[in-house]
This record gives structure tokens, C-alpha cells and sequence, in this order.
């Protein structure tokens, strides 16, 4: 067996610290790298001008909304499609149910945005120093939507073949050619906001092709002429299972355009301080997500094999190891918070300085994230997921948009209020979840 390989008897009775680690390492260190593009991505955008950076910051958790239909669908079909393998079957005619779905809903999408832009984005009340930006944004979005939904699409018919690797290879490529493409529109011919919205096109184009070539020439995992036969029975349950994750989905990122009105309020710069500090709060939170996942895979095996106090003891390690870790992170980077918020600012004074303000409280809340990621993972590794969907949604509409509310009708405190709202309701949630966890743990092991 292969050194870097955790086998069943590992995980059932070794170190649970050294295995934990040894599991999540690997998927820490992949969301390191997505998390890292986006921060380059906002590098790029923040030496074009604080109202294109502004104008990214506040339409992408409007465009995650398109996105999260999509998702759900791919979710879904990963469902679908592992389940008729293992049954024995090729999964083929889901395939095909899915690509039609995704034609479908990405074409009426696609048209929706493209002659409603405007309108669309009146409806989230945005600033009118934002309005041409972002309708130049969604025009292009309107074309990308459909590619998104196609690749979304692509990655869970792979992940349903097991075929992980290669969806992480494409993934690599295409953000390579992304960041290369950001560079020469930016940099060499001065394309602009443009060049960015190019550079994205560019990214969803390489891996549509490369899906049309494998699903339809390589491996040939499907044909054309599956594509003009409708499954009624088969569409209806990819719907029936991709609903709840939708509406999960969206109304997390609903949740974000809210918060991100509240922000635009304070003006452009705090919007943008407050997208910067997003993305640099991502490279850190995406990475602690991994031991979420390591301790979801620990969970799931040893209570299978029914050692409830060993499930206990995971949960307890993963906290105090992502909890260290998360610590750490958070004490360098504050540390170092004012070069990073330079590198950002653009040579924007007012810029630098709320995005310091917001890394010097906002940010601390990656460690309460860091425990919520353990307590998800632990729901995970149950099967009892719908916990989770209440976890997330309590996370925005219960406890951050309220908090937000309150602090931002006392008028001394300004963009403190962003701030502060963020670092008390992801403390709320943690320490809710982590009650919510135990209780719902003790109920689960009487059970047992």
C-alpha cells in the first residue's frame, strides 16, 4: 500500500491526530490552491480601479445564484449516476437527463440575463457608480452561463466515475490558462475590466471543449442521439434531489448581496475593503474546510464499524487541531495585516485602511469557523446533512444579517458594524452548532 494511503484498520484504530492530518492535509491543500486563484484573480482586478474591484465584489454572489442551479444539478447527478454504477448500470441515461436539463435551464438563464440585466440588478439595489460596470458583467455572464452549467454538469458525471484526479487536473489547467490570460489582457494590452471578463470566458470555454471531447469522442460515455430522448421519471428525481441543495445554495449567496448592500452603504471603498478581506479570509477558511472533510470521511467508517466513543474523540481532536491551526494563521496574518491590505489598495488610503480595520476583527472569526467546519464534518460523516442546510442558513438569516441590523443603527460606529457582525455571528454559530452537535450526538448513540 501506498505510504501517503490511510487504509480501513488505519482509520479504525491508529493515532486519531496523526490520521486526521494525514487525511486532510491533501484536501487543505487543494482548496488552498482555489482559494489562491481567487485571490489572484483580485490582485489583477485591483490594479485596474476601486469601482471594477467594487463592481466584482458585488455582483459575484448575484452570479453564484446561476451558479447554485447549476451545482445542485451536478450534485444531484453525482447521486444519481454512483448509484446506477453500483446497481451495475452505466448511468447513461441520467447523463443524458442532465445535459438536457442543463441546456434547458442554462439557456433560459442565459436569455433571462441577457435582456433583463439592468432590471436585475435594480432589484439588488445597486449603487449607480456600479450599474455600468456590472451590466457590462452580466451582458458577457449571459453567454458564460450556459458554459457553467455545462461544466458543472461535466464535473459530476466524473466525480460519479470515481474520476476525481481528472476533474483536478482540468481544474488546474483551466485556472492556469485563466491567470495567464488575466495577465496578458491586464498587463500586456491593457484590456481592462473587459480583459477580466475575457480571461473567465477563456477559462469556461477550455474545459467545455475538453468535456464535449471526452463525453462524446474519447470515452464516449454518451451520443448525440441520447439527447433528444426525454426520461420524464429520470429528469423529475434529478430535480427532486437537486432542489434542497438550490435552494441551500442560493439562499447562502442571497444572504452575501444582502450583507454586501449593507456594506455598499458605508460607499464603494468599504464594499471593496470589504470583498478584499473576503478573499483573503477565503485562502485561510477554505483550508480548515479540508479538516472538516477529514473528520466527515473518520466519522462515517467508525461509526459503521459502531465505536461511538472513538466518533466522540475524533470530533474532540478535530476542534482542538483546527482550532490551533486557524489560530496561528489568523495571529500571522494580522500580524502582517497592513502590507497585505497594501498589495490591494491600489494606492486608495481609504481602502487600505478598512480593509486593515476589517482583517484586525473580521478575520478572527476563522477560528470559530474552524470548529463549525469540524461540526459540519461530523453531520457529514452521519448522513444527517439536513443539520448542515440548518447550520448555514442559521449562520446568515439568524444570526449575521440581525446582528448586522442592530449594530448598523448605532451610528457611531460605521463600517464596524460589517465588521463586527461578521466575527459575532460566525462566534453565534459555533458555539450553537457545537451545543446543537452534542446533543443531536447523544441522541444518535442511544440509537446505536
Amino acid at each position: 500500500m501506498n505510504g501517503n494511503t490511510v487504509g480501513k484498520a488505519e482509520i479504525l484504530t491508529g493515532n486519531i491526530n496523526r490520521i486526521i492530518m494525514k487525511i486532510a492535509t491533501p484536501v487543505a491543500i487543494n482548496n488552498l490552491f482555489y482559494s489562491l486563484y481567487g485571490l489572484m484573480d483580485i490582485i489583477f482586478v485591483s490594479q485596474i480601479g476601486n469601482i471594477e474591484l467594487a463592481t466584482i465584489v458585488f455582483v459575484q454572489p448575484i452570479e453564484s445564484l446561476f451558479v447554485a442551479i447549476g451545482n445542485g444539478l451536478a450534485i444531484a447527478s453525482t447521486s444519481m449516476i454512483g448509484k446506477e454504477i453500483g446497481r451495475g448500470g452505466d448511468g447513461k441515461t441520467i447523463i443524458h437527463q442532465l445535459l438536457i436539463l442543463a441546456l434547458l435551464i442554462g439557456s433560459t438563464a442565459a436569455l433571462f440575463v441577457f435582456f433583463f440585466t439592468e432590471e436585475f440588478l435594480r432589484i439588488f439595489s445597486i449603487d449607480q457608480s456600479l450599474l455600468e460596470l456590472a451590466t457590462l458583467y452580466f451582458k458577457i455572464l449571459s453567454v458564460n452561463i450556459l458554459l457553467l452549467f455545462f461544466n458543472h454538469s461535466y464535473y459530476g458525471v466524473k466525480r460519479a466515475r470515481g474520476e476525481t484526479v481528472a476533474v483536478t487536473v482540468i481544474n488546474t489547467f483551466s485556472i492556469s490558462v485563466k491567470l495567464v490570460s488575466l495577465y496578458a489582457t491586464i498587463v500586456i494590452f491593457d484590456l481592462g475590466f473587459s480583459g477580466v471578463l475575457f480571461s473567465t470566458f477563456i477559462g469556461n470555454v477550455i474545459i467545455a471543449l475538453f468535456a464535449l471531447y471526452d463525453l462524446f469522442f474519447k470515452n464516449r460515455i454518451i451520443t448525440v442521439a441520447g439527447l433528444f430522448s426525454i426520461k420524464f421519471r429520470e429528469m423529475a428525481e434529478l430535480l427532486r434531489i437537486a432542489f434542497p441543495i438550490i435552494i441551500e445554495k442560493s439562499s447562502m449567496s442571497f444572504g452575501q448581496v444582502i450583507v454586501n448592500k449593507y456594506a455598499l452603504s458605508y460607499g464603494v471603498n468599504v464594499l471593496t475593503a470589504f470583498g478584499v478581506t473576503n478573499r483573503i479570509n477565503s485562502v485561510i477558511f477554505r483550508f480548515l474546510t479540508g479538516f472538516g472533510t477529514g473528520t466527515s470521511i473518520l466519522v462515517s467508517q467508525n461509526l459503521g464499524a459502531k465505536q461511538t466513543d472513538r466518533v466522540k474523540n475524533i470530533v474532540v481532536s478535530g476542534v482542538k487541531i483546527s482550532g490551533i491551526l486557524s489560530t496561528v494563521l489568523i495571529g500571522i496574518l494580522i500580524l502582517f495585516r497592513e502590507p497585505v491590505a497594501a498589495i490591494f489598495s491600489n494606492g486608495n488610503a481609504d481602502v487600505l485602511n478598512h480593509t486593515i480595520d476589517a482583517i484586525s476583527i473580521y478575520s478572527i472569526s476563522a477560528i470559530p469557523w474552524a470548529v463549525m467546519q469540524i461540526i459540519i464534518g461530523y453531520f457529514q460523516g452521519t448522513g444527517q446533512t439536513q443539520y448542515n442546510l440548518l447550520i448555514s442558513v442559521a449562520r446568515l438569516y439568524v444570526f449575521r444579517i440581525p446582528i448586522i441590523v442592530v449594530l448598523s443603527q448605532f451610528g457611531n460606529i460605521g463600517a464596524y458594524s460589517i465588521w463586527f457582525g461578521m466575527l459575532l455571528s460566525n462566534i453565534a454559530v459555533a458555539v450553537a452548532s457545537f451545543y446543537f452537535q452534542k446533543r443531536k450526538q447523544a441522541q444518535l448513540f442511544r440509537t446505536i
